[in-house]
Order: structure tokens, then C-alpha cells, then sequence
């Protein structure tokens, strides 16, 4: 197997390292505000899905360009069979279904992570803002007024 980089190119590999800790930094802060809302899943869970789908998304670079969207497939089978476990129905009355959120939250946090991993750093931005705003919208005054579900 043969890579792409220059062996032995340690500003090479300090650049992979800088966009790790930059999947890392975005991760944890969409897991922060999962933390501060009080779910299981936090700052150390996001951070680590969102760096670790970092990690393979410039292995795969390196490694042969035709196996880039194998690898990255697998990331999201990977992610979908984690925040699958997340999910779990609470049994009773309304037998309704909880963790929804930070399923959906954790496959953003690897989409974001493999963005920086392929270099498309404005897309992770702007997806790390969104999921913010999106995932800080219910506690607005803005929602409360527009959504039913403070009235069940």
C-alpha cells in the first residue's frame, strides 16, 4: 500500500493533526449543547464522532482515491448503527420514543467531521452553526409560540 503524502512529511502529518482537532472543537461544541441540555451523549461523545470521522476521511484520501467513498460509506454505516442505539422507545402510556435528537445530531456531528477530513471547511462551519441554532431553537420564545408540543 502506498500513500499519497511524502513519507516522513511531519508538516504533513501536523496538518491532518490540525484538522482532527478542528473535527474535535466543532464536534464538542454541538455535543455541549446536547450536554447542557441534559442528554447522555456530550461534549467527549460528539467530539470523538466527529474527529474520528475525520480521521477516516483523510485516511481515505491517503490511502488510494478509488476506496474514498467506500471508506466514507462505512463511516455513515458505522454512525447510523451507533445513534440506532441511542433511540429507544419508553414504554407506558404514549409509548413514544426518545434520543431521536441526538441520534440525528450525532450523524450531522460525523457529516461534519468527514467535510473537515475532505478539506470543505466553509460546508462544516456553516453545518456546525446550523446544527447549533437548530438544536437551541426549542428553548427560544420564537418556538415556544410557533410549536404544539408544549401544549401536550
Amino acid at each position: 500500500m502506498e500513500l499519497f503524502i511524502e513519507h516522513g512529511a511531519w508538516y504533513t502529518e501536523l496538518y491532518f493533526l490540525l484538522k482532527v482537532l478542528s473535527a474535535l472543537i466543532a464536534g464538542g461544541a454541538i455535543g455541549w449543547e446536547r450536554e447542557s441540555a441534559g442528554k447522555e451523549a456530550g461534549i467527549r461523545t460528539f467530539g470523538f464522532i466527529c474527529a474520528g470521522a475525520c480521521c477516516y476521511s483523510v485516511i481515505s484520501l491517503l490511502v488510494a482515491a478509488d476506496s474514498a467513498s467506500r471508506i466514507i460509506a462505512n463511516v455513515v454505516v458505522g454512525i447510523g448503527f451507533i445513534a440506532g442505539g441511542v433511540i429507544y422507545r419508553a414504554h407506558g402510556v404514549d409509548n413514544v420514543s426518545h434520543g431521536l435528537t441526538t441520534a440525528s445530531s450525532l450523524w450531522v456531528t460525523a457529516t461534519i467531521g468527514i467535510m473537515i477530513g475532505i478539506e470543505m471547511y466553509i460546508l462544516a462551519v456553516g453545518v456546525t452553526i446550523l446544527t447549533l441554532l437548530t438544536l437551541h431553537l426549542p428553548s427560544s420564545k420564537l418556538w415556544i409560540y410557533l410549536s404544539k408540543k408544549h401544549l401536550n
